[in-house]
């Protein structure tokens, strides 16, 4: 005699569902929040123009977060286009406020960022004379990249925390006006 693994399976969750229907309301109340909770980042995303950032090209996102930090006060030294040594030596911007100066490396990826980037914003404190030193991504941070920037006290604004950041700095501002 053959059996059918499927009428089985079937009758098993048929019976789950008449035993336990408590805990299928709590499986779809889950899902139901997870779906609100990933539609809520998406347009979190969305109103802060990340997926037009993400079409942006590696000048143009430096350019962004100049205009960006002038908005929030800053003072801002875009390091590249002012550099007679031809090379940025780790840092993309300078930004300053309250006289504490940091160094930022700007990184418009569509993969994980690594380690590299923080290599190189924390030796581009020395070169600059730098308190503070960061890395910002419209992406995200590997692991070792996180682990780095923790020992050696860099700040780290991955793609969520740059869209907080937009739209905090877009609603002080309307509130200046």
């Amino acid at each position: 005699m053959a059996f059918d693994f499927s009428q089985i399976i079937f009758q098993s969750i048929i019976n789950s569902i008449k035993i336990a229907p408590a805990l299928w309301l709590m499986i779809l109340a889950l899902l139901f929040a997870a779906t609100a909770i990933w539609v809520f980042k998406l347009l979190h995303l969305a109103k802060a123009d990340i997926f037009k950032i993400d079409k942006m090209s590696g000048e143009e996102f430096e350019t962004f977060l100049e205009i960006l930090f002038r908005n929030d006060g800053f003072k801002v030294n875009h390091t590249g286009s002012s550099n007679k040594y031809k090379g940025d030596w780790g840092a993309d911007l300078i930004i300053e406020k309250n006289g504490i100066k940091t160094s930022v490396q700007a990184k418009r990826w569509k993969w994980m960022v690594t380690e590299k980037s923080v290599q190189e914003v924390v030796t581009s404190k020395a070169q600059y004379g730098c308190q503070g030193a960061m890395v910002i991504t419209n992406s995200h941070f590997s692991y070792h990249a996180k682990h780095l920037a923790r020992v050696n006290n860099v700040l780290l604004w991955d793609r969520n925390t740059l869209a907080s950041e937009i739209l905090r700095i877009r609603k002080q501002n309307k509130r200046e006006q």
